[in-house]
């Protein structure tokens, strides 16, 4: 290779590099911006106070921990004891896994009562405004749960599903207010249509909307059966060699 083909090959190189870095660029101001529209820039809003990363960190720990224990105490002469560390670890890790797993549903399960309870006069909201995304943005965005990814989805239909973030405005006591919870879900809903809301009375801005939350339950439900089987699995499993292995012995 000549020295003027080495040169035509870093350029185009270092071009590529550039075309990389700028769509990435691009990208995270793009998240940014969509982050700043929903108010929020983290996680979705069911995902909040359900303790999610602490109880996934806690599983990872119970794991690592275990193995290095076990290896500890192999090398400290205590063999006998190493196997039912590991095994006592595991099975702490599984308990911590089913937390995780549950934690979203449970928080979403707790939010919905608590609306619930709070949200008691029944009004008439009228849609005067609707955000929509597609799935991809609202995913890489994190602004959406995983009980949106449906497995058995193909991915083409899956990121071409729009989600949807309605603005009300309805009528209260000879007020006018309007009502946006800022967060996206995947009941669809037309601007001018109208939908039965109920409204906390002493702060009119807090508002329940069955339908919406009724099919992100479901979902949440849905998907939680789906991939239940393998964590209840490993749970049982650590379960039996810890009784056997470890308490019986």
């Amino acid at each position: 290779m000549t020295e003027e083909e080495k040169y035509e090959k870093e350029q185009e190189l270092s071009e590529k590099r550039q075309e990389a870095h700028d769509s990435w660029d691009e990208h995270r101001k793009n998240n940014e911006s969509l982050k700043r529209y929903t108010g929020t820039d983290t996680n979705p809003v069911r995902y909040l106070g359900s303790n999610h990363a602490m109880w996934t960190a806690l599983t990872f720990l119970c794991i690592i921990g275990g193995v290095i224990l076990m290896f500890i105490l192999g090398g400290m002469e205590h063999k006998y004891l190493a196997p039912k560390v590991f095994l006592t670890s595991l099975f702490a890790a599984s308990l911590t896994g089913l937390a995780a797993y549950y934690s979203p549903l449970v928080t979403l399960r707790r939010h919905i009562t608590r609306l619930e309870k709070r949200c008691t006069s029944e009004v008439r909201g009228r849609c005067v405004k609707v955000g929509r995304i597609t799935y991809a943005e609202a995913r890489s965005a994190l602004i959406i749960g995983r009980m949106y990814r449906d497995p058995l989805e193909e991915e083409s239909v899956i990121h071409g599903e729009l989600y949807y973030d309605p603005e009300y405005i309805i009528q209260y006591n000879g007020e006018t207010y309007h009502l946006c919870e800022r967060r996206f879900s995947d009941y669809p809903i037309s601007v001018d249509s109208e939908r039965t809301l109920y409204i906390d009375p002493d702060a009119p801005n807090v508002f329940f909307d069955v339908n919406r939350y009724g099919s992100e339950y479901s979902r949440e439900r849905k998907n939680c059966k789906a991939g239940a089987g393998a964590y209840w699995g490993f749970f049982l499993i650590t379960g039996a060699l810890f009784v056997i292995f470890v308490l019986l012995r």
